[in-house]
């Protein structure tokens, strides 16, 4: 084992020798701390050279790697970590999640499991609920919530979070129970207030609506930002279905104001990733460039704004024996942040340089995880929204993929991003015009992607699916080289976990109720609507 030297004090002395790993360890523990990522790693390599088999080396690294999105550099790190010590809850959560990444889901399921049993405490059974969630582990996120109530039968966040699973599989019915479940338990729930009025409809003498009115009027100022955030969608939601609707907005407003102080948006750097996405990946590129990467036809890309009709599209899709339905998977974002790690530059920037081989790989990858989720099903929708930053580069991964591009009237499509949670994501929308001009750049890369690659995307329109179902269904099945199978217009009698704000209306038939539903706040929608006619560019 590596010491420093023996040396003698100013009275002659001797001094203790100094263990040289434990001493680099603490100052890779400062550099961590501190950010310095670059020193960390240096520092932990080191001490790894002399103690290979340093556990808090090993997991502390792997954190490092995957702070970079390198899950290929992390894995060997947690693997140490779980063979010497199998026990170990965060190195064995970390690695369940590489494995995901690398689509080896039962190797994942092997390593979520036995945590089940093996947490001590509900802290690590929360972290492994989400995990397992993330992951579609759902029967392991149900054990390991059930698990909490034996700890604590009496914490109401575990019920509601229970609720959202359940909404998630497609259970309503028990899904309202927990949420009652949770706010008898604990009338100040605010997760489970706002979750429950998602779920139901309100009428005018509804007591949930007395409810949260006695909450807003007596508890409002007392309440933490997050709950009062839950607690004004949720009433402003109710409000909107008993036809209150001034009343309705200005609580969106004030939820939107509450959830959208704590996200930073950046509309500056909004504006230039659009900007920089139609100046790189112009009509000239694809021009110059040959889709390289795979010959598959297996994906279908689903992309379009939030809230614009993409789970619907989804569940008609995944109702046919020959597609499953992948959900909103981050693959896309997940490779054009690799590549700018590799480029050092911002995605789309230099990608002309990146090798055949390398786009290949990457496709490869893509498929290899879509192939381990559905089972290899012939054909997979991967249905995140956002990817429609990355048509680009999923031309080039997949000449011969689907893309379909759901369009929904901007207003209505607005209003239904304003009065929902997110969770994190979205940090554009919680004022009216920032997501005005947001939505007026989202528009126009799509007219310039309709120009770059004539006759790559198929638009489809929400209202048009509403109203006439059959025909758009049928054309819809045509482009994506599918048989039309009746299954598709019964789509909500489909059985399948949905995650998405969405998952209560995919289960329902076809219903037009929300169409022109912009119009019941139209007074202050003027607000978004010139943000979205503003001139291009500005902001």
């Amino acid at each position: 084992m590596a010491t420093i030297s023996n040396s003698t004090d100013s009275t002659g002395a001797q001094k203790q020798p100094l263990n040289l790993p434990t001493v680099k360890m603490g100052m890779a523990r400062r550099a961590f701390a501190q950010r310095d990522y670059t020193g960390a790693e240096k520092l932990y390599l080191q001490v790894l050279q002399a103690e290979p088999l340093n556990l808090e080396a090993n997991n502390a690294i792997a954190s490092l790697y995957l702070i970079y999105n390198r899950e290929d550099r992390a894995r060997p790190f947690l693997e140490t970590v779980v063979r010497e010590d199998p026990g170990n809850f965060e190195a064995s959560i970390k690695l369940a999640g590489v494995a995901h990444y690398f689509g080896q889901l039962q190797q994942t399921r092997q390593l979520l499991k036995p945590l089940v049993q093996a947490s001590k405490d509900a802290i690590q059974l929360a972290q492994l609920a989400t995990k397992a969630r993330k992951t579609w582990q759902l029967d392991i996120t149900e054990a390991a919530l059930l698990r909490m109530l034996e700890l604590e039968p009496t914490d109401a966040r575990t019920y509601s979070t229970l609720g959202v699973l359940y909404g998630i599989k497609g259970n309503a019915q028990l899904a309202e129970q927990y949420y009652r479940k949770a706010t008898a338990l604990d009338p100040h729930c605010m997760h489970a207030h706002f979750n429950l009025s998602r779920l139901i409809s309100h009428t005018p003498d509804s007591p949930d609506i007395v409810q949260m009115e006695t909450l807003l009027r007596e508890n409002s100022d007392a309440l933490a930002p997050l709950a009062r955030m839950f607690l004004f969608y949720g009433l402003g939601k109710a409000y909107e279905d008993i036809a209150r609707y001034d009343e309705a907005m200005a609580l969106y407003i004030d939820a939107n104001r509450l959830e959208g102080g704590s996200k930073g948006y950046r509309e500056d750097v909004a504006m230039a990733k659009f900007a920089n996405i139609k100046q790189v990946l112009s009509k000239e590129f694809f021009l110059e460039h040959t889709p390289i990467g795979s010959p598959s036809n297996c994906p279908i890309f689903v992309v379009g704004m939030p809230r614009s009709g993409t789970s619907l599209v989804e569940q008609i899709l995944a109702s046919h024996s020959e597609v499953f339905g992948g959900g909103e998977l981050d693959d896309m974002h997940t490779l054009s942040i690799r590549l700018e790690q590799g480029l050092a530059q911002q995605f789309p920037s230099g990608i002309d340089t990146v090798s055949r081989e390398e786009l290949r790989q990457l496709a490869q990858r893509y498929l290899t995880k879509t192939a381990a989720l559905s089972g290899n099903a012939q054909r997979v929708v991967d249905k995140m929204p956002a990817n429609f930053f990355y048509i680009g580069l999923i031309t080039l991964l997949f000449p011969n993929a689907k893309i379909i591009h759901c369009r929904r009237c901007p207003e209505d499509t607005a209003l239904s991003i304003f009065k929902h949670v997110f969770e994190g994501a979205h940090a554009y929308s919680h004022n009216l015009s920032t997501l005005g001009r947001y939505f007026r750049e989202y528009l126009a890369l799509m007219r310039h992607w309709h120009d770059a690659l004539p006759f790559r995307i198929y638009d489809i329109a929400y209202e048009d699916l509403i109203s006439n179902t059959g025909d758009e269904v049928r054309a819809l099945l045509k482009f994506c080289d599918l048989s039309f199978e009746q299954q598709c217009l019964s789509f909500y009698t489909t059985r399948r976990a949905v995650d998405t704000v969405s998952a209560a209306q995919v289960r329902q038939p076809i219903y037009g109720s929300s169409v022109h539903g912009w119009k019941n706040f139209e007074t202050q929608f003027a607000t978004f609507q010139a943000a979205l006619n503003s001139p291009a560019g500005s902001y």
